[in-house]
């Protein structure tokens, strides 16, 4: 592809116009006009056209979504309600358990350096949580990264 094609495809991608539109912030410098900043750009089109013409197969739009979520969803704002969490949702969280069986282990991917903390999560939803059977059943939700 061309240079001139993908200028000419890119003045018409919705993320150009965004980012035409938008001065942007005083303190944050606009990207340098590049080869490498227009096909970045065109492949987060892509990207977005292909999940614009898939979503439908794999995510449920608000008429798709079941009934059981709704309900739930319902339940838990009554819930939440009770208990008094939407007024103050600081009342949510208790103090965190102290953490155990702590893992860290060093890797590397490419050039970057990471340490990866792994740690048994300790959370689990309040008692009268609609949700709390179902997030409980989750064996990965037990631990923590």
């Amino acid at each position: 592809m061309t240079c001139s094609v993908m200028s000419a495809a890119l003045s018409q991608s919705a993320a150009w116009r965004r980012f035409t539109r938008n001065p942007g912030f005083e303190d944050i410098p606009a990207p340098d006009f590049s080869l490498g900043l227009i096909s970045k750009l065109m492949l987060d089109e892509a990207v977005m056209a292909l999940f614009e013409r898939t979503s439908g197969i794999f995510w449920a739009g608000p008429d798709g979504v079941e009934d059981y979520a709704r309900r739930e969803v319902d339940d838990l704002l009554e819930y939440y309600e009770a208990e008094g969490w939407l007024e103050d949702p600081r009342g949510f969280h208790p103090d965190p358990p102290d953490l155990s069986f702590v893992k860290i282990v060093t890797g590397r991917r490419g050039h970057h350096r990471f340490e990866h903390l792994k740690f048994e999560s300790g959370y689990s939803p309040h008692p009268g949580d609609p949700t709390r059977d179902r997030w409980l059943g989750y064996r990965r939700n037990k631990t923590a990264h």
